[in-house]
């Protein structure tokens, strides 16, 4: 859930699509339908609530919250694992076999 409470996340591993939610309207609406994200095993917001990383089989992606447009480059792409950093998540740390990047 975003930090105003307005937006959640919800992922579905056997239909292989995360949902973007607007839970302030009623009935909540979806705002956007991510398909194709096969094996996401985690979903973070990060950047002030304003990205979507995903640990998607073996590797992130990063996108837009309301966009869907890809973050961040390839050097994240290939990361084994990640967590979100600093007051607002801007920072996204990966790991990548023995090496970290930030």
């Amino acid at each position: 859930m975003t930090s105003c409470g307005k937006y959640v996340i919800t992922v579905c591993q056997e239909e292989e699509e995360i949902k973007i939610w607007n839970i302030k309207v009623d009935p909540p609406r979806l705002l956007r339908n991510v398909t194709g994200k096969a094996q996401c095993r985690k979903v973070a917001l990060c950047h002030g609530d304003e990205w979507i990383a995903m640990k998607l089989g073996n590797g992130i992606k990063v996108e837009g919250l309301h966009t869907g447009e890809q973050c961040m480059g390839k050097g994240v792409a290939a990361a084994k694992a990640f967590f979100t950093a600093g007051k607002h998540k801007d920072r996204i740390v990966t790991l990548k076999k023995t090496s970290e990047h930030i």
